[in-house]
């Protein structure tokens, strides 16, 4: 009797330690954990030799690239060596191996008799990540004393492979008559002797006109101490659109442009988009698309453009101004056209400023809008036109959205 209660005491016992054990148990069970080292073996140690350091740093390189670093590992131990590639951080990365560099997946090993040696090279792509780059490759050998892991890493900086500063070139509010020039450069900062080949285009030639040249011995000079000096400096500000660099891997440029386009007078109002094309030699960056965006306005133009009246209440009313700038022409005359879905919500006046000197280069007038006392509640949309005797602008357009409440 005793010894059956014995028994069932142990039994107790020993399920009690089940839940326990297994609650200490890694999360994914599904399959094999990865060992940071490889399994212990019988006989003489092997002895692995990383020669050269075990960091590659390439400088900078373009987007969009790849590149390639070898390393020699010895092993000058009596026992053979064994490499297991345990890890890379990315898809980016690549492990080669051997005379014929054979690709490794991770897991692979690789032996290595006493007394030779192999060949370790990591491959990368830079694809579209712009600024410091690092990447690795560890491994694991028998070497358990001295060198049971190792690691292979690629660090440096991805730039731009040609580089626009601006980007891109906006142009503000300009008169239809004007003409006005804005400029950028181009450079490529892992190709210092850029070739511009052909001539920059545009989809509009006859009003977006571009022209570019290349920058003088003495502005070279100067912007190759400006970036170094905008690099390192205090405020740690660089070129916009490359990445700041080390001191030892800005090259000196010997080749760099100004693109200058120019908006000729004609083009027609309002907001246009276009871009300039140019070929470059850079074998990753044959063509580029450089964005051209603006705002043409006419001799007469409305400040705000649109008019917007949200939350009027019909027994206050609400009135608003907008401003009329008027250029090339001394007095003008408004005849106001207000639509029929706004007639019974709205009244509008028409005023000068004070008078202008002969020095300004534009007159000014003041359009009060009104919703009067009592207008029908609603929203009501449309346009009001003004008819005018500038000869360079017949009438002008401006939107109206009014919304008015009961009370």
């Amino acid at each position: 009797m005793v010894r059956w209660i014995i028994l069932a005491v142990l039994v107790v016992a020993v399920s009690a330690t089940v839940p326990l054990a297994v609650s200490y148990l890694p999360a994914d069970v599904s399959g094999p954990v990865p060992a940071s080292r490889t399994e212990e073996s019988e006989g003489p140690p092997p002895e692995v030799v990383v020669e050269g350091e075990p960091t590659f740093n390439f400088g900078i390189m373009s987007e969009q690239d790849e590149g390639v670093e070898t390393w020699v590992v010895r092993n000058q131990g009596e026992g053979p060596l064994r490499l297991r590639f345990v890890e890379k951080p990315c898809t980016c990365t690549g492990v080669k191996i051997g005379e014929d560099r054979a690709s490794m997946v991770e897991g692979e090993e690789f032996v290595v008799d006493p007394g030779d040696q192999v060949e370790i090279a990591l491959t990368w792509e830079t694809r579209q990540k712009i600024g410091e780059f690092s990447t690795f490759a560890r491994f694991a050998t028998n070497d358990y004393e001295r060198n049971p892991t190792f690691t292979l890493t690629i660090e440096g900086t991805v730039t731009p492979s040609v580089v626009v500063n601006p980007p891109r070139l906006d142009f503000p509010a300009t008169p239809s008559d004007e003409e006005i020039s804005l400029s950028t450069m181009v450079f490529s900062p892992t190709m210092p002797e850029l070739a511009i080949t052909g001539e920059p285009k545009t989809s509009r030639p006859g009003s977006l006109v571009p022209e570019i040249r290349p920058l003088t011995d003495e502005e070279l000079q100067k912007f190759n101490e400006e970036r170094t000096s905008q690099s390192f400096g205090p405020s740690h500000a660089h070129v916009e659109g490359e990445p700041a660099h080390d001191h030892e891997t800005i090259p000196q440029l010997s080749a760099g442009y100004l693109l200058t386009v120019t908006l000729k007078p004609g083009m027609p109002l309002g907001r246009f988009a276009d871009a300039v094309g140019l070929k470059t030699d850079h074998p990753l960056k044959p063509a580029l698309e450089i964005p051209v965006s603006g705002q043409i306005v006419g001799p007469i133009s409305a400040m705000p453009e649109r008019v917007y009246m949200p939350g009027i209440t019909s027994s206050r009313g609400r009135s608003t101004n907008v401003t009329l700038n008027v250029r090339n022409h001394d007095q003008t005359a408004f005849t106001v056209r207000i639509p029929e879905s706004l007639r019974e919500v709205l009244e509008t006046s028409i005023d000068p400023e004070p008078t202008a000197s002969e020095r300004d280069l534009y007159r000014q007038y003041r359009m009060e809008v009104r919703v009067p006392k009592g207008a029908k509640p609603g929203q009501y949309r449309g346009t009001i036109v003004l008819q005018t005797d500038h000869p360079q602008a017949e009438e002008i357009k401006i939107p109206v959205d009014v919304l008015i409440r009961g009370g």
